[in-house]
C-alpha cells in the first residue's frame, strides 16, 4: 500500500502508540537476557514489519541496535520522523540479504496472519539462519482460539490471508530447526486466576471473548547452555487464558450452579409437600367451623323472636333513658352552681391559710433572731468577765511594777550618793592628770580604728545597698545571721543608720494582742521604706544609738503587754 490508508486503519483499530507499547513490554525479560555489555558483539535486532516504530522504541530504549523493514511508506514515514533506522523492503528479501548468526532478535508483529504459508515457512527458515546462537524469533498474531476474533475481527484486515492456529505456528518453528518455543497468551482482559478468584459468573459471551485476543510465539535458536539456562524461568512460565481452560471454568461454574439449583429445587419440593399436609390439616378445620356455622345459624333462628322482645324492650327502656337524662343535664346545671360556690369559698380559704403561713414564717424569723441575740448577749457577757479578769491581772502587774520602780529609784538614790562622795573624794582630785593621759593614750590608739572605720563605712553603704538590691545576695546575708549575729547586728545598724531601711511599725490590732511584729532588713525595704528613721540632725554613730534605744523601747514595752 503506497499510500496512508493502513497507517489510519491501524490508528483506529489497531490502538493507540502508547497503547501498543504498553502491550509490547510483555518480551523486554525476554530481550534483556541478551544484551551483550562487551562492545565486541553488537546487540543488533531486526523488526520485521515495524509499522510506526513502538517496538523500535523499545529496543533503543533498552541498548540495541535495532533496525526496522516495512513496505509501507506511511509507516516509514512515522518511523522515520521518531529518528528510527528502517528501510522500504520485503521481508523475505531483506532476510535473504543478512548474514548467518547477525541478528540477535528477529520480531515480527502481525505480519504472519498476511503472509500465504509457503512465504511464512521461508520467513521462518531465513530468521533461523541469520539469528546468532541462542537468539530468540518473536511472531505476535491474532488468536483464532477467541471465537469472536477468529470469526469476525481477524476479517477486519483485507489484507490477512488466514488464520494461524497455535498449534501450527508453533509446528513451524520446531520444524525450522529451532530449540524450544513458548506460546505466550496476550492482552487478556483477566488471567484464568483472577477469573477463579472473583464470584463473578462467567457469561456465554466470556466464554466466546474472554480467551487471549493476540497470541505469540518466543522460538529460541540453539546455543551455548549457560545462555539457555537463563530462559528456563521465562519458558516455563504461563502466559494468558486458553479456550481449555475459560471452558472448564465456565463449565466447572455451570456445575455448580445446578448443583445449587438441583438443591434449591428438593428444598422447594420439600416445602411443597409440607405446604401439602398443612392444606389438608385447614380443610379439616374449615369442615368444622362450617359446621359449627350451620349449628349457630340454628340456634339463631331459634332465638330471633326473643331477640325482636328484647329490642322492644330496649326502645322502652332508651326512652326512660332519655328521660333521665333530661333530669340529669337539670341536677348537673345545679351541681355546677354549687361547685362554682365552693371553689370561691376554697380560694378564699386558700388566701387566709397562705396568710396565716407568711406570719407564721415571720414570727419564726422573730424567734430566730431573739435566740441569736440571746447567745450573742451571753457571749459578750462572758469575753466581758474575761476582760474583766485580765484587767485585775493587768492591774496587779501594775502595781507590782510600781513597787519595783521604787525599789530601783531608791537604788537609784543611793547609788547617785556615792558617786557624788567619790567625785568630793581627795584621791579624785589627785588621778585627774593619770585619768586625762588615759585617755588621751586611749584615744591615740583607737585614732586609726576610728579612721579606718570612717573610710570604710561609705564602701560598706553601697555594699550594702547592692546586697539589698539583690534578692540571692540577701539571702546569703541573712544565712550569716546564725553563724556571724555580731556581724549581721553591725550590718542591720549601718543599713538603718543610713536610712537603708526602715524602723518597723507596732500597728494598733498587734499592740492590743500584746504581740510585737519584728520584720527582717528585706521586710524592713519592701514593706517599711516609708516609715520614719532616725532625726537627720543626729551623727552616724548617734543614730546608731538612737535606733537602738528605739528597740529596746519597744522591747521592753512588748514584754509589758505581754
Amino acid at each position: 500500500m503506497t499510500d496512508n490508508f493502513y497507517r489510519e486503519f491501524e490508528d483506529k483499530h489497531r490502538g493507540s502508540r502508547e497503547l501498543i507499547k504498553s502491550r509490547l513490554e510483555v518480551y523486554l525479560p525476554f530481550v534483556k537476557l541478551l544484551l551483550h555489555k562487551s562492545s565486541a558483539k553488537p546487540n543488533r535486532a531486526l523488526d520485521l514489519g515495524c509499522g510506526r516504530g513502538e517496538w523500535l522504541e523499545l529496543l533503543k530504549e533498552q541498548g540495541f541496535n535495532a533496525q526496522g523493514v516495512d513496505l509501507d511508506e506511511g509507516m516509514l514515514e512515522a518511523c522515520e520522523l521518531q529518528g528510527f533506522s528502517v528501510e522500504k523492503e520485503d521481508a523475505i528479501s531483506y532476510l535473504h540479504g543478512q548474514k548467518d548468526n547477525s541478528f540477535a532478535v528477529i520480531s515480527g508483529f502481525h505480519i504472519a496472519e498476511h503472509l500465504p504459508f509457503d512465504k511464512l515457512r521461508t520467513l521462518i527458515d531465513e530468521s533461523f539462519r541469520v539469528l546468532t546462537p541462542g537468539g530468540l524469533l518473536v511472531l505476535e498474531t491474532p488468536n483464532p482460539e477467541n471465537i469472536v476474533v477468529g470469526t469476525t475481527n481477524f476479517y477486519l484486515d483485507p489484507t490477512h490471508e488466514q488464520p494461524l492456529p497455535t498449534n501450527l505456528l508453533s509446528f513451524v518453528a520446531e520444524f525450522s530447526g529451532f530449540v524450544r518455543v513458548k506460546v505466550l497468551g496476550l492482552q487478556a482482559a483477566n488471567s484464568i486466576k483472577e477469573l477463579e478468584e472473583s464470584s463473578q459468573s462467567l457469561s456465554l459471551m466470556d466464554v466466546l471473548g474472554g480467551v487471549s485476543p493476540d497470541y505469540s510465539i518466543v522460538a529460541q535458536k540453539q546455543g551455548p547452555k549457560k545462555l539457555i539456562s537463563r530462559f528456563d524461568a521465562l519458558f516455563s512460565k504461563e502466559y494468558g487464558v486458553t479456550l481449555h481452560e475459560i471452558t472448564s471454568l465456565y463449565e466447572k461454574q455451570q456445575n455448580e450452579r445446578a448443583t445449587v439449583l438441583n438443591q434449591q429445587a428438593r428444598e422447594l419440593a420439600n416445602s411443597v409437600v409440607h405446604l401439602e399436609g398443612q392444606l389438608e390439616v385447614k380443610d379439616d378445620e374449615l369442615s368444622t367451623h362450617q359446621a359449627a356455622n350451620l349449628s349457630l345459624q340454628e340456634e339463631m333462628n331459634a332465638t330471633k323472636p326473643r331477640i325482636e322482645q328484647f329490642i322492644e324492650s330496649l326502645a322502652i327502656a332508651t326512652n326512660t333513658v332519655t328521660q333521665l337524662e333530661g333530669q340529669l343535664g337539670v341536677k348537673d346545671d345545679e351541681l355546677s352552681t354549687h361547685q362554682a360556690a365552693n371553689l370561691s369559698l376554697q380560694e378564699q380559704l386558700n388566701n387566709i391559710t397562705q396568710k396565716s403561713n407568711e406570719q407564721s414564717n415571720e414570727l419564726d424569723e422573730v424567734n430566730f433572731k431573739i435566740d441569736e441575740l440571746n447567745q450573742s448577749s451571753h457571749h459578750w457577757w462572758t469575753i466581758a468577765d474575761q476582760q474583766g479578769n485580765e484587767l485585775d491581772e493587768a492591774r496587779a502587774k501594775i502595781d507590782e511594777l510600781h513597787q519595783s520602780n521604787h525599789r530601783w529609784w531608791l537604788e537609784v538614790g543611793r547609788l547617785k550618793k556615792e558617786l557624788q562622795t567619790v567625785y568630793k573624794s581627795k584621791s579624785w582630785r589627785i588621778t585627774w592628770p593619770l585619768r586625762a593621759i588615759v585617755l588621751v593614750l586611749r584615744w591615740l590608739i583607737m585614732l586609726p580604728f576610728h579612721v579606718l572605720k570612717w573610710l570604710l563605712r561609705p564602701l560598706v553603704v553601697i555594699t550594702l545597698r547592692q546586697i539589698l538590691c539583690r534578692p540571692v545576695w540577701l539571702m546569703r546575708l541573712k544565712g550569716t545571721k546564725n553563724w556571724f549575729p555580731k556581724l549581721y547586728e553591725k550590718a542591720r545598724r549601718i543599713a538603718l543608720a543610713h536610712g537603708l531601711v526602715g524602723m518597723p511599725n507596732i500597728s494598733n490590732s498587734e499592740s492590743q494582742k500584746g504581740s510585737l511584729h519584728m520584720s527582717s532588713i528585706a521586710e524592713d525595704n519592701d514593706s517599711n521604706s516609708n516609715m520614719k528613721g532616725a532625726p537627720e540632725s543626729l551623727s552616724s554613730s548617734a543614730k546608731v544609738i538612737y535606733l537602738d534605744l528605739l528597740s529596746l523601747q519597744l522591747s521592753t514595752k512588748n514584754g509589758e503587754l505581754k
